[in-house]
């Protein structure tokens, strides 16, 4: 039987225009270069509109497969640097779901996806025969171009916190498999875009880097954390491999190469004809002996990774000590939350009003003019140890008459749904308008079914896809209360708010700023009215700006 490699592939490309081409269209080089001479370079802003329009154009025209290689090549240092420029910009920042963020997260879509488009369809078109012994370089320089933008947009889909498009791991599945069917995969092919470590590598790099990206929880990582596994880990990319040899335990990473998904994670493994298994144990070993050594290896001594990323990292590709925990589907059920560590402020204040059972009176006072004695109470309140102006700006929302402006706080207070939930941890979503401002590591506080107990949990991953927002939180106490300590040993006896989290898998413990405690700090603590002494002793948890501390009572005040 023949082998067809178009069927193979199976691309769903857009189709090409039939009327005349537009005019003004630089069609050749010496146009484009022209054209790329009047635009203004270091305008990022401009750029992202001109350039992916042009691309969108181009792979609509019906030009000559050789015409659109050159142009395609022509292009690549242009969209290398505007497609850095834009990470740039989103890059460290939350998930904003604002209309210039948005235009970003578009913009970067349709400049990478408009060359994987350009590129696939050269192959495509290529595919019609095998390669030949004159013709197996070009074969694999287009399949290389192919899969390094197809791997970019599941890697930009990471960045975003947006769901991989759909029939994009089927292309980038089939791409691969179509090189490794040719034995194109291995060779070695010189490019700066896509090798950062010494501008050259094979396709079986590009691929083996989006597949580990895919193994550790890429959506639980901020973006720095993914550039450093992106790039500083790309001389030791060969040691993934894909095999269907089954070794003793029966968990592990599987691919279907003919599916739209990444590695899929299964407790107990059953090959399929189309299936492989991951085999990333030598990568781990090496990370191991790095963790253990504590010796950055000189191979990625210049992206070198935090104690903290290397254990993620570590246990999410250890499939021998995975645990297995069992999710229960949440049923829809609707619960209240509270978000935003810029509102922390706010929310202890709402904690004290439960405690107390007065949430009307608190209410009340909040709302009074920001002259009166309850707004400067409020105003100090706020200049307060909790320090959220190192997170985001607060809150506030304002009405303006014709005599004053009036200053409210206000909590962000949303109905999300519960998707599944297991011991430690649950699966939320809600419309992605109440998502503006989370990012990793921020705080969220839960109450459901009326209780006047809250949950506290921290956002360990986020996905959005068709205007949903799906959010992965680590619980860290399921009993959550407000508290107010003073430090022990300072000339500052000014009282801190603080929350008791009670009940965890680490007993009682305290968050509190890192700014200010430490572990051995020896503290004063209101808790409903009885004054404790304690010694603050290991943090069991710690972001940016918190810490949740374990403690050891010393006595009463």
């Amino acid at each position: 039987m023949t082998f067809n490699g178009q069927a193979f592939l199976g691309y769903q490309l857009p189709e090409l225009l039939d009327a005349k081409m537009p005019k003004g269209i630089p069609l050749t080089l010496k146009q484009l270069d022209l054209w790329f001479s009047s635009l203004p370079l270091l305008n990022v802003r401009q750029l992202s509109s001109q350039i992916p329009q042009y691309i969108y154009n181009i792979n609509r025209l019906p030009i000559s497969d050789a015409q659109r290689f050159l142009i395609l090549e022509r292009l690549r240092p242009t969209v290398d640097y505007l497609y850095d420029s834009i990470i740039k910009e989103i890059r460290g920042r939350n998930l904003y779901l604002s209309k210039e963020h948005r235009e970003f997260e578009l913009v970067t879509r349709e400049l990478i996806m408009g060359m994987a488009i350009g590129y696939q369809r050269l192959l495509f078109n290529i595919a019609k025969q095998k390669p030949f012994f004159f013709s197996r370089n070009r074969y694999r320089l287009l399949a290389q171009r192919t899969v390094y933008y197809l791997g970019e947009q599941i890697r930009v889909s990471y960045l975003l916190s947006e769901t991989v498009p759909k029939q994009l791991w089927k292309d980038f599945h089939v791409s691969y498999a179509f090189s490794f069917y040719f034995r194109l995969n291995k060779g070695k092919i010189t490019d700066q875009f896509a090798y950062h470590h010494n501008n050259k590598g094979s396709i079986g790099n590009l691929y083996h880097r989006i597949l580990l990206l895919a193994m550790i929880s890429p959506y639980s990582l901020r973006n720095g954390e993914l550039d450093q596994v992106y790039f500083a880990l790309e001389p030791w990319l060969n040691d993934i491999k894909l095999t269907r040899t089954i070794k003793e335990q029966s968990s592990g990473y599987v691919l279907e190469i003919q599916s739209d998904i990444g590695p899929s994670y299964v407790d107990e493994i059953k090959l399929g004809k189309k299936s492989l298994i991951v085999d990333s144990s030598k990568l781990l070993n090496k990370l191991q002996t790095w963790l253990e050594s504590g010796v950055v290896p000189k191979l990625v001594d210049n992206k070198a990774m935090s104690t903290k990323l290397l254990k993620h990292l570590i246990s999410n590709l250890d499939v021998s000590k995975r645990p297995v925990r069992q999710r229960l589907d949440g049923g829809g059920e609707q619960v209240e939350v509270i978000i935003g560590l810029q509102d922390i402020h706010v929310f202890l204040e709402h904690i004290r009003a439960i405690v107390s059972d007065n949430t009307a009176d608190l209410l009340s006072d909040i709302n009074k003019d920001q002259g009166s004695e309850a707004n400067n109470d409020w105003g100090r309140h706020l200049e307060s140890s909790w320090d959220g102006h190192q997170f985001y700006e607060s809150s506030v929302s304002s009405t303006q008459n014709r005599s004053e402006e009036r200053m409210k706080p206000s909590v962000r207070r949303h109905d999300f749904t519960i998707e599944n939930e297991s011991e430690t941890s649950v699966c939320l979503s809600c419309d992605s308008l109440h998502g503006n401002g989370l990012c990793i590591g921020e705080l969220m506080i839960i109450r459901r079914n009326n209780s006047v107990a809250w949950t506290l949990g921290v956002v360990l991953w986020m996905s959005l896809s068709y205007k949903e927002l799906k959010v992965g939180l680590y619980l860290l106490s399921t009993k959550v209360d407000w508290v107010t300590v003073e430090k022990m040993g300072t000339n500052d006896d000014v009282s801190i708010d603080a929350l008791w989290l009670a009940g965890g898998e680490q007993g009682d413990t305290l968050l509190l700023t890192r700014a200010e405690f430490k572990t051995g700090d020896y503290i004063e603590l209101n808790h409903h009215g009885e004054r404790l002494l304690l010694t603050l002793a290991d943090a069991v948890w710690h972001s940016e700006g918190f810490a949740q501390f374990k403690f050891i009572v010393k006595g009463l005040a």
